[in-house]
């Protein structure tokens, strides 16, 4: 909003306008970027089970927004077969191939598709027991993380890590021909786990900065190693590691 009122304000110099009155007279369905909701990293599963449910709502069937809330409640088949069309369109997300600049290349996007009622129905099945399977491995692991840590043996650390995110590094005063000769690094973020004298769980955080943007397993053991010297000043020494990656 500041900087579109002085583009209003050259645009139409008749017009005197203070920025605070600008700013109240933004329409309501015109957001500003701190309101917008934008969700990236999203689970692939959990994103084309949402859109299947999506497709069924708009067949006017009762069913929740919400895959976990569907993945607990399910529906019925016969409810499917007496309230889905003759043929269905849905959505989902999925790796296909193109060609860009000559070059074949795969991307990741959504795609329409059309199933007669009958194949529909047992593609939707399929896919919903998949994804119950899917949430019941997550719920899982989280609930195997949260008792290691709860029950962490002295002299034993437990690491959580993962990539974050690789970002191209600029130069505060750069010349015109540099900007092709932009360098890239990977954030990786990692929290130690481990009992403190008197028992209790403790942690501390770790960001590791590194220009490998392989995110491979023998990343992640590099990136282990450079961290035990830091983790060696935790605790008195070292028996065991154990590390999980999301």
């Amino acid at each position: 909003m500041t900087n579109l009122h002085p583009k209003f304000i050259a645009e139409c110099p008749t017009i005197k306008l203070s920025r605070a009155t600008f700013c109240r007279m933004r329409p309501i369905h015109i957001l500003t970027t701190s309101f917008i909701s934008r969700s990236t990293c999203l689970c692939t599963k959990h994103q084309n089970m949402a859109l299947l449910l999506k497709a069924l709502r708009k067949q006017d069937l009762e069913v929740p927004a919400n895959p976990e809330t569907f993945a607990k409640e399910g529906i019925a088949e016969e409810m499917l077969q007496n309230k889905l069309p003759d043929h269905v369109v849905f959505s989902q997300w999925k790796k296909i191939q193109i060609i860009e600049k000559e070059k074949k290349k795969f991307v990741t996007r959504i795609i329409e598709s059309e199933k007669e009622k009958e194949e529909f129905i047992e593609y939707f099945m399929n896919q919903a027991e998949e994804f119950r399977g899917h949430v019941e491995r997550v719920r899982k692991q989280y609930e195997e993380i949260k008792k290691l840590k709860e029950n962490l043996p002295p002299n034993h650390l437990l690491v959580q890590m993962d990539f974050a995110e690789n970002y191209s590094c600029k130069s505060v005063e750069e010349i015109q021909s540099a900007y092709w000769n932009q360098t890239g690094v990977t954030l990786h973020p990692a929290v130690a786990y481990f009992k403190d004298d008197k028992g209790d769980t403790q942690h501390k955080s770790f960001v590791v900065v590194s220009d490998e943007m392989s995110h491979s397993s023998s990343t992640v053991h590099a990136i282990l190693e450079k961290l035990i010297p830091e983790m060696k000043t935790l605790i008195s020494s070292i028996e065991f590691i154990r590390y999980w990656t999301d």
